[in-house]
């Protein structure tokens, strides 16, 4: 196999891929263009699609986009992250695109709500504050992740202390998206760059063996007794 570099062999795998890239990518734009179709005919229609969709209509309603749901909007953002992942070069970038975009959607749609919750259960355990809302609506996720009163309807210690965890909540926030994800993709990116490195190094080590298999046949082994030629 004759020698190439790094770059020649990623673009082969790319140029290999490129069919199932724009397979998926086609398939993504037809969802997005029957969509509007479905959610109207299943609004207009009976049966449990349309039970579904008029249950959670409310929820895409774009009249007042200023304060936009959070499902419409986490949809919208994982269709865009999606086609960042589809137009990545190699596996490198997939992987790299694939948990840029993860870890921002959890943290963005969820990371708050998690670590505020938590914050609160622990104060709540150990402070004797009342920062947990024991009055919300009763359901699956809430009995996971306990909802927060808001700061403006508290007083006293209570708000004070709320206030202190929502700065360590941003703050905490900031370090996995501005400090712990990079790490951890630049660690990634640097291990699959020098494994690259290793195998064409080890490849080009063969191609030599292959090309030049009778250069180890000038070698002769001397006898030390007759200083002679073996």
């Amino acid at each position: 196999m004759a020698n190439k570099s790094i770059i020649e062999k990623r673009a082969e795998k790319f140029k290999k891929t490129e069919s199932y890239r724009n397979s998926a990518f086609v398939a993504l734009l037809i969802m997005l263009a029957t969509s509007p179709l479905l959610i109207k005919k299943g609004l207009s229609s009976t049966g449990k699609f349309a039970e579904l969709i008029k249950k959670h209509a409310d929820k895409f309603n774009y009249n007042d986009g200023i304060f936009m749901k959070r499902l419409p909007f986490f949809i919208m953002t994982c269709v865009s992250s999606l086609g960042v992942i589809l137009s990545s070069r190699n596996t490198t970038e997939v992987k790299d695109n694939s948990i840029r975009a993860a870890a921002s959607q959890i943290t963005y749609f969820g990371g708050d709500i998690i670590i505020g919750s938590a914050l609160a259960t622990l104060s709540d355990k150990f402070f004797k504050t009342a920062l947990l809302d024991k009055n919300c609506k009763k359901s699956f996720i809430n009995k996971i992740i306990p909802p927060i009163k808001p700061i403006k309807d508290l007083q006293g210690k209570n708000k004070s202390i709320a206030t202190g965890l929502f700065w360590v909540n941003m703050l905490s926030l900031f370090a996995i998206i501005g400090y712990g994800v990079p790490r951890f993709v630049n660690k990634m990116i640097k291990k699959d760059v020098q494994k690259d490195v290793s195998t064409s190094n080890l490849e080009t080590t063969n191609d030599n063996i292959l090309k030049y298999p009778n250069v180890f046949e000038s070698f002769k082994i001397i006898n030390p007794q007759t200083h002679s030629l073996k």
